[in-house]
């Protein structure tokens, strides 16, 4: 078994120049971005705020909270950002037409580290997770920027990895720390305009263990707010 190391994505985000109210010159690809995943913070509220980010997911596969047969999950707090300057100012209406309502997220997976040694360690089944997308439908609606620049801002909700995914990779078992699934997500909304909006393509990339996460509190709970997944914020006396 490999060591464990740290991994980092790096994406390059490029902001649209557009001139305000002029809706003809605004690039569609760019003008709706997400950001990063929001971190909770030792309330477990997922505040907009840029010192709350996580670049990478952690999930614990054999994590007691998840049940038997285990069903794992990783839930997902992207924030996006609409970049599209307001036409409040320049059209005197009280509705703003690009201001964006959210339809829905497509996700895809893509094996980043490992995908050539799932036939070897006999998890070749799991390849057909790069297969196909899903949708997961959003409601909420996305401010336009304001006058001066500011992006309008919003977090929102999403299971990237389902109970049926999450037990197809139970299977990895001990070799969980061998792999890291890259999670696609595409968001889609229509401006209040009418106009149909897609936003970057972000890829987050989420890594394995078997175990590693589960440990209790002396009252039984587990101290997460999402148990099984990522870094542990709230605190309390390990058990073993």
């Amino acid at each position: 078994m490999v060591n464990r190391i740290v991994r980092r994505v790096v994406l390059a985000l490029v902001a649209a120049v557009v001139p305000a109210g002029f809706i003809g010159c605004i690039d569609n690809d760019k003008s709706l971005v997400v950001m990063y995943n929001v971190v909770p913070d030792e309330s477990c509220i997922h505040q907009i705020d840029p010192e709350y980010v996580r670049t990478r997911g952690f999930l614990d596969l054999n994590h007691p909270a998840y049940g038997v047969p285990a069903e794992p999950i990783y839930y997902f707090f992207p924030q996006i950002h609409n970049l599209m300057p307001t036409n409040l100012s320049t059209c005197n209406s009280e509705l703003d037409a690009m201001a964006i309502q959210l339809k829905k997220a497509t996700i895809s997976y893509e094996w980043l580290i490992g995908r050539d040694s799932l036939g070897t360690l006999g998890h070749s089944n799991l390849l057909t997770l790069e297969d196909g997308t899903f949708d997961i439908y959003l409601s909420g609606v996305v401010s336009a920027a304001s006058s001066s620049g500011d992006p309008g801002q919003f977090v929102t909700h999403l299971r990237l990895i389902p109970p049926d995914v999450g037990t197809q990779l139970t299977a990895l078992s001990t070799d969980a720390e061998e792999f890291v699934l890259g999670v696609h997500v595409t968001i889609k909304g229509t401006t209040l305009g009418g106009l149909d909006i897609e936003s970057n393509e972000f890829v987050y990339p989420i890594e394995f263990c078997w175990g590693c996460l589960s440990y209790a509190c002396p009252d039984g709970t587990y101290p997460s707010c999402n148990p099984g997944q990522d870094s542990n914020p709230l605190e309390c006396e390990e058990v073993t």
